[in-house]
């Protein structure tokens, strides 16, 4: 940018004037527009990227949470078909909800309840059991988490499958 200031002064009589000027350039505001341009475009890729995570965990997170209750659903088949009684109840209260029920050999009914929302990507899976003081209040969840573009659960630092996370949720409520 360039800024052309200009003098002119004069006092009175035609003859006596002071004339004069200079030329300065300023290359700060050259600077800072550009530096503002850059945060500008950082910005818009983080929201873009964000927009596209947020994407695949809503197209891929609900394959994943069918996954786990098709997984939880098979294992209490399985347990009541190995112990010869209907041990466990398997309950699908909403599409991203599902509840089990634990009959115990002590009579006290302890229950899992899971849940599942995409849109919250830390705490994507969250479950929790009650029934008996060595499981009421036990507690877990699973990210979402994204490498390549596919989605897939994180607790910590370690990778989980549905069967896994299935496994885990089940051996929670069986805790007698």
């Amino acid at each position: 940018m360039k800024l052309r200031f200009t003098l002119d002064f004069s006092v009175g009589d035609e003859r006596p004037c002071i004339s004069g000027g200079f030329v300065m350039e300023d290359q700060w505001g050259k600077k800072a527009a550009n530096q503002l341009r850059s945060q500008r475009e950082n910005l818009e890729r983080g929201n873009a990227a964000q927009l596209h995570r947020d994407k695949l965990r809503h197209e891929q997170g609900p394959r994943l949470w069918n996954e786990v209750r098709e997984h939880v659903k098979s294992k209490c088949a399985s347990l009541n078909l190995e112990d010869g009684a209907d041990v466990l109840t398997f309950m699908l209260v909403q599409s991203s909800t599902l509840d089990v029920r634990f009959k115990a050999p002590s009579g006290r009914t302890h229950i899992l309840t899971a849940s599942f929302e995409p849109s919250s990507a830390d705490n994507a899976l969250r479950w929790k059991t009650s029934g008996h003081r060595m499981n009421d209040g036990v507690a877990g969840t699973c990210e979402l988490h994204i490498k390549n573009d596919v989605v897939g659960f994180l607790t910590g630092a370690h990778p989980y499958t549905p069967e896994s996370i299935a496994e885990k949720m089940l051996e929670d409520l069986l805790r007698d």
